[in-house]
């Protein structure tokens, strides 16, 4: 079980300097700085794919490819972040027609990804659903793609596994009025393969991620850590702290005071898990 956080230059320079321990970065799909960051660490993808909306079809797989076996990058991931705008839609209150198209266009999605590289190599990660709590009512993402029994039910028909994020489990569950942990543990947890966690807070007055940790956010994560030790959840292969990042959008999050806080104690317990004999994905 390895840990990475997001790539910035502000956790390079604390890599660098000796300030922080890291096994990889994470870094989205751009050449130019994957190739900047493994000339200071390894890195792994993480992409920006979507499925259920059928973009997927039109993407470059010659450089899906390429950049997975460029950074031995273990997993493909996937996105189900289907929205209304994307079907034309604009009443919330799905019919059961609706909901069935939306499933089938996910396996069919997931399905080509499962052609290219396997489905042992597909993890479909849980978005975050705010339901009304979204500004603009068009973008919202559909409950569908984020009920526990259809995420199941996509998973297993498609043979992909699974990446838990903890934040986003937080926001869903807060949308759907259940506890982060009855959520959570009604995810696929046996076909865990990778977990992401970063703080929430409050932005602009609505709940958010990608931010500093906070004690919630800890007192969450070393629940998950437990749950992994009792064998309640695959060991994942990766725990990402998802904060910073490059350019305009990330430079109020890449505090490197809080990376150079945040970062040891990640790593510490990630060792510490690491160290208790579990088994680790490769």
């Amino acid at each position: 079980m390895q840990f990475a956080i997001n790539y910035s230059p502000q956790a390079a320079a604390l890599l660098q300097q000796g300030a922080i321990q890291i096994d990889r970065f994470k870094c989205p799909n751009w050449d130019w700085l994957i190739a900047e960051a493994i000339q200071i660490a390894p890195v792994y993808v993480h992409f920006d794919l979507k499925v259920g909306d059928g973009s997927i079809v039109h993407r470059d797989w010659g450089e899906i490819v390429r950049q997975i076996a460029m950074t031995g990058t273990p997993y493909l991931n996937l996105h189900p972040e289907v929205r209304l705008s994307d079907y034309g839609w604009h009443d919330h209150r799905l019919k059961a027609g609706q909901t069935e198209r939306i499933i089938e266009q996910m396996v069919r999605d997931i399905s080509i990804a499962v052609h290219r590289v396997g489905a042992e190599r597909v993890i479909l990660e849980n978005v975050p659903y705010r339901g009304h709590f979204v500004r603009k009512p068009n973008d919202r993402t559909f409950r569908a793609t984020s009920e526990p029994d259809i995420f199941r039910r996509v998973v297993q028909a498609t043979g992909a596994n699974f990446l838990l994020d903890l934040s986003h489990a937080a926001l869903t569950a807060e949308t759907l009025g259940t506890t982060t942990e009855a959520y959570v543990q009604s995810l696929p947890l046996e076909r865990l393969r990778e977990l992401h966690i970063t703080g929430i807070g409050i932005v602009n007055r609505q709940k958010r991620d990608h931010l500093a940790m906070t004690d919630a956010d800890w007192l969450r994560f070393h629940w998950f850590l437990d749950e992994i030790r009792q064998g309640k959840a695959s060991p994942p292969w990766v725990v990402a702290f998802e904060y910073g990042g490059v350019g305009e959008k990330f430079a109020w999050r890449s505090d490197p005071a809080i990376i150079a806080r945040d970062v040891p104690m990640f790593y510490q317990a990630v060792s510490a898990t690491r160290s208790d004999g579990l088994a680790i994905q490769k």
